[in-house]
């Protein structure tokens, strides 16, 4: 009876054992399925601070056209009333000369 409680036993061990091993080789892959996950957020984190750097680029660059836009539409606006006033001179030169 002392050799059938003994074979329980290591019966009862071996599964433990089993178990124990199990659950390890479980633990590794979930560790390594953990890590490419992280390693996944960690690219798709950069790939949107880069998309929000780039969006802010475009941004920036619309601003600086939109600025030099308006400083074309204002030296367009001063060069229209500058042939204006040398018209104005030319004609009153030529009533002068008459």
């Amino acid at each position: 009876e002392m050799q059938e409680q003994v074979q329980q036993h290591k019966a009862q061990w071996d599964q433990l054992v089993g178990r124990a091993t199990d659950l390890e080789s479980a633990l590794e892959q979930w560790q390594a399925a953990y890590a490419d996950i992280q390693q996944q957020l960690d690219a798709s984190q950069a790939s949107s601070a880069e998309a929000m750097r780039d969006k802010e680029a475009v941004e920036r660059e619309k601003q600086r056209l939109a600025e030099q836009e308006l400083q074309l539409t204002t030296a367009q606006a001063d060069s229209q009333a500058a042939r204006a006033e040398l018209d104005a001179e030319r004609r009153r030169a030529a009533e002068l000369e008459q």
